[in-house]
């Protein structure tokens, strides 16, 4: 028997909130591919305020493709995480300037993550649609 070390942490050990910051990181990089690596094949997207739940690995990444290239210059901080356990929570501030418009959104999102051997099984993302709706409209107005 031979002693091996990896450079690379499997995924199944390393702890749910770094599992959340990774996918978060490669979806600010728009690597589909690399954040569908860490999201479970029955995982289920919910965006609250518009329904329905995006069910499964490939509809949440082809979700996530085509919302993400409506915007260009898309910036995903991270402000606070907490974790307990599989359970992780983050408070985020994401800003997208929609390429069509140029509406530029900041959207203050509140995140919780489920985490289980190493993939996120439930993202659910919680905000005000009004602020996205007042954007677009003041946009509309000319007045932003």
């Amino acid at each position: 028997m031979t002693n091996s070390t990896s450079a690379i942490e499997p995924v199944a050990t390393r702890d749910s909130s770094a599992i959340v910051t990774e996918f978060f990181e490669a979806l600010g990089r728009y690597d589909f591919a690399a954040a569908a690596e860490l999201v479970d094949e029955n995982a289920v997207y919910t965006n609250v305020p518009m329904p329905p739940a995006i069910v499964g690995r490939d509809a949440i990444k082809q979700t996530c493709e085509g919302l993400f290239t409506l915007a260009h210059g898309l910036k995903m901080i991270i402000r606070d995480q907490i974790q307990d356990g599989e359970i992780v929570m983050n408070r985020r501030s994401d800003t997208w300037t929609w390429n069509r418009t140029g509406i530029v959104i900041n959207l203050e999102i509140m995140g919780y993550f489920v985490v289980k051997n190493g993939l996120i099984t439930v993202w659910t993302d919680y905000y005000d649609e009004e602020t996205t709706q007042t954007a677009k409209h003041l946009k509309l107005e000319g007045l932003a």
